[in-house]
C-alpha cells in the first residue's frame, strides 16, 4: 500500500509540474496522506476517485489519473489559480498565474490580505523657513486610511514612528515643536493617493526629516500604522538667497519663416516668476533687454525686437519651448530668455540668459 501511494503522488507531482506556470482554470489538486486515497476535481461537479483496499486496483487509478490530466489540458486557455491544501483540514496556499495579481508570479495565504503600499517622496520647494512635503499611498486590500506627514530635527523618533505607535493620535501627543511635528491630509483613504503637504515656521540652515504615514484597522481589526522610508532635506541659509538662473538653449526645427525658441528657468530661492523670450534681428537690442527692470519695460521694435511672455508665474524649475513665424529667410536672428522678479528688496528685476543666433533658410 506505501508503494502505491509513493506512485500516486509521484504521479500527481508530474501533473502538477507540467503545468507550472500555465494558467488553469479554478483547478485543485487533493492529495490526503491518511486513507481513504483520493483526488478531486473542479469545475466538473468535484468528483471523487478514491483508492480504497478492495476498491481500484493500480492501473485503475492510473487510469482515472490519466482522465484528470485530460480535463487539465482542456481548459489550459482559461485563467484561474493552482491550490493545494497545507494540513489535513483548513486553508490553502494558492499560486496566481503571472499577471493576475499586483505582484508577478508569487504566492499567498489563502486569507492573508495585502497591506498598504507607503512611499515617502524628496521634498520639494525647500526654502530658508518652508518646503513641501510628498508621498504617495496605496490602501490595497484595505480601507478607510488616516494619512499623515511626521517631520521635525529629532531623526530618531521620526524614524521609530511605525514602531512606537498604532495611531495618529498617539502620534500627535506626542508632538514637539522642531523636533517632532505632525499634519494629516487625509481622514478617510480608499483606494490610492497622492499628497503634497507645506510645512512652514521652519528653521532655517537646518537638517530636516520626515515620513509618510496611515493608520488602517488590520485583518483583526486592530489599529496599526504602516509609514514610508524617511526622507530629509536642508532648509536654507536666510542670509544667502541664490538668485534665478536662466539659460538659453539653441533654437530647433528652423525653416526660412519660423523657429522653435528653447531655454529654462531655476527660480532658486525666490518665487513668481514671469518667463519670456525675447527674439529679432537687431543683436544689440536683444543684448540690451537686461538692462530694464520690467517685462513691459521692453519695447517692441518690429522685426528687429519682439517679445512674448511664457510663464506668468514659475516656483522651482522648468524649461519652456517657443514656436515663432513671419521671420526673414536667409537672415541672422537672436533671442534669450528671461524670468523678471522681485528680488531681496522687493525691487523687480530681470534675469536673462545668454544670447543665442540661428539663420533661416
Amino acid at each position: 500500500m506505501k508503494s502505491l501511494l509513493q506512485k500516486t503522488t509521484v504521479f500527481i507531482a508530474l501533473v502538477l509540474a507540467s503545468f507550472a506556470g500555465q494558467q488553469v482554470y479554478a483547478q485543485t489538486y487533493v492529495v490526503d496522506p491518511l486513507p481513504p486515497y483520493g483526488y478531486g476535481t473542479t469545475p466538473y461537479y468535484y468528483q471523487d476517485y478514491s483508492y480504497y483496499s478492495g476498491g481500484y486496483d493500480q492501473s485503475a487509478l492510473i487510469q482515472e489519473l490519466t482522465q484528470l490530466l485530460q480535463q487539465l489540458q482542456s481548459q489550459q486557455s482559461y485563467g484561474g489559480s493552482y491550490s493545494y491544501p497545507y494540513g489535513y483540514y483548513g486553508d490553502q496556499y494558492t499560486y496566481l498565474p503571472t499577471g493576475s495579481g499586483y505582484y508577478d508570479d508569487y504566492y499567498y495565504y489563502g486569507d492573508r490580505h495585502l497591506h498598504p503600499d507607503v512611499h515617502t517622496d524628496t521634498a520639494k520647494s525647500v526654502r530658508d523657513d518652508s518646503a513641501e512635503l510628498k508621498g504617495h499611498i496605496h490602501m490595497n486590500d484595505f480601507n478607510n486610511g488616516i494619512v499623515f506627514f511626521v517631520y521635525g530635527q529629532d531623526e530618531n523618533m521620526i524614524e521609530d514612528v511605525e514602531r512606537d505607535y498604532d495611531t495618529y493620535e498617539d502620534v500627535k501627543d506626542d508632538e514637539e515643536h522642531d523636533d517632532f511635528e505632525v499634519e494629516r491630509v487625509d481622514r478617510d483613504l480608499d483606494g490610492d493617493d497622492s499628497y503634497e503637504e507645506k510645512v512652514t515656521n521652519l528653521e532655517d540652515n537646518q537638517d530636516y526629516f520626515f515620513v509618510i504615514c496611515v493608520e488602517y484597522d488590520d485583518e483583526d481589526s486592530d489599529e496599526t500604522l504602516m509609514c514610508g522610508r524617511v526622507q530629509d532635506f536642508e532648509t536654507d541659509n536666510s542670509n544667502n538667497d541664490d538668485e534665478p538662473e536662466a539659460d538659453t538653449q539653441s533654437a530647433a526645427n528652423v525653416d526660412n519663416n519660423s523657429a522653435r525658441l528653447r531655454g529654462e528657468v531655476d527660480m532658486n530661492d525666490f518665487e513668481d516668476g514671469k518667463v519670456f523670450f525675447v527674439w529679432g534681428e537687431d543683436e544689440n537690442q536683444v543684448e540690451d533687454v537686461e538692462d530694464e527692470d520690467r517685462y513691459t519695460d521692453i519695447d517692441e521694435d518690429g522685426d528687429d525686437l519682439q517679445k512674448e511672455v511664457v510663464d506668468n508665474n514659475l516656483d522651482g524649475h522648468d524649461s519652456y519651448d517657443l514656436e515663432i513665424y513671419g521671420l526673414d529667410g536667409n537672415t541672422d536672428h537672436y533671442f534669450r530668455i528671461c524670468v523678471e522678479y522681485d528680488d531681496n528688496s522687493n525691487d523687480e528685476t530681470l534675469e536673462c540668459g545668454d544670447v543665442e543666433q540661428f539663420e533661416t533658410d
